[in-house]
This record gives structure tokens, C-alpha cells and sequence, in this order.
């Protein structure tokens, strides 16, 4: 398990990672991994060596999701996307 981020908060991770997909169907782990940098305020074409940090800690939590069945993986390699699966939960009314 990746030591934990300053940068995200307890379980924020997959909240935005099924809030993502809610949104766009399908994405890969660097579109969530930008936009939340865009979030937080940072550059993601300046900043590289942070990107390639949020995408793996994406990348880490869409494998536990798929474990959980919430999410399908499409394809494999570098091209590989996510999607929910008919088990994701319902969006949340917070």
C-alpha cells in the first residue's frame, strides 16, 4: 500500500474516481489524476514527477475498486480505461 498523500483526504481518492466515471462513463487514471490536480491548484503539464504520483495512487485505488466489483477494466496496457460496473454505488445526496 502507497504511503498516504497530504493531498488527499480519507477516501477521497475513490469518491473521485466514481465521480469521474459517473460524469464521463469511461475514462483513464491520468484524466482523474489531472483534473484533480487542476483542483488542487497545480499545473499538471509543469509539475510531471506529481502527475505520475496521482496517477498511480489512482491507478492503485481503480484496482481495489475492480477487487470490490464496483469497476470494469477495458483493455490493458497503457490505453486500458475504467468504467462502473452494474454494482457501483448509487451517487450520494451529501
Amino acid at each position: 500500500m502507497p504511503k498516504r498523500s497530504a493531498y488527499f483526504g480519507r477516501c477521497e481518492i475513490s469518491r473521485r474516481c466514481y465521480d469521474h466515471l459517473r460524469e464521463h462513463r469511461d475514462a483513464k487514471a491520468e484524466d482523474i489524476a489531472i483534473v484533480a490536480m487542476q483542483d488542487k491548484g497545480m499545473d499538471p503539464l509543469a509539475d510531471r514527477k506529481m502527475k505520475a504520483d496521482f496517477t498511480r495512487r489512482i491507478l492503485v485505488t481503480l484496482h481495489d475498486l475492480v477487487k470490490a466489483k464496483t469497476v470494469e477494466k477495458i483493455g490493458h496496457g497503457r490505453g486500458v480505461r475504467w468504467k462502473l460496473s452494474q454494482n457501483a454505488p448509487l451517487p450520494s445526496d451529501e
